[in-house]
């Protein structure tokens, strides 16, 4: 979070008392970090199940029209080819030579195509309003008399984290 932290107060006037959306595009590690987490977290691995509407060749499979399809988000969050070390924090990943945000169309927390989640815009910017904003007012330490949570989750629709605790 030190690293996050320091990119908040750069970017921050005298009298400034929270981040706002003017402040985004000036936080690309920021906005990193909540791509990443938001990747590995994989909240809906599994999306609602599809029908197709026509007859089509998907990687030489015939599939024809009526035939049920579930996209499976997971096998792209965790592809090596698209996301290398898939299991491991790594925001720099969606970061450019010079430190820019990259565009990654295999980001796909809020699914894809015409059915992708409608709230897209609204979560993105309420994530990353109150999360910068709890990082700018607090410091956020795990609790040391518990270990630190994995990445074991329980569900299949959505996920839920193992229980823990933060101070």
């Amino acid at each position: 979070f030190i690293r996050m932290r320091s990119e908040i107060t750069s970017v921050l006037q005298p009298g400034d008392e929270f981040v706002t959306t003017e402040h985004r595009p000036l936080l690309p590690y920021c906005q990193a970090v909540i791509m990443e987490v938001q990747r590995l977290a994989n909240l809906v691995p599994l999306n609602f199940q599809r029908v197709t509407s026509k007859d089509i060749t998907i990687d030489g499979y015939f599939l024809p029209a009526g035939t049920a399809v579930m996209p499976q988000i997971s096998s792209v969050m965790y592809n090596e080819k698209i996301f290398p070390d898939p299991y491991n924090f790594e925001p720099d990943r969606f970061l450019d030579a010079e430190g820019k945000l990259k565009s990654v169309d295999q980001w796909l927390p809020f699914s894809i195509g015409a059915r992708r989640c409608p709230g897209e815009a609204l979560a993105k910017m309420e994530i990353y309003l109150i999360l910068i904003n709890i990082l700018l007012h607090f410091e956020i330490l795990p609790d040391d008399s518990r270990p630190i949570p994995t990445m074991t989750r329980t569900g299949t629709t959505v996920q839920k984290p193992e229980d823990h605790k933060l101070i």
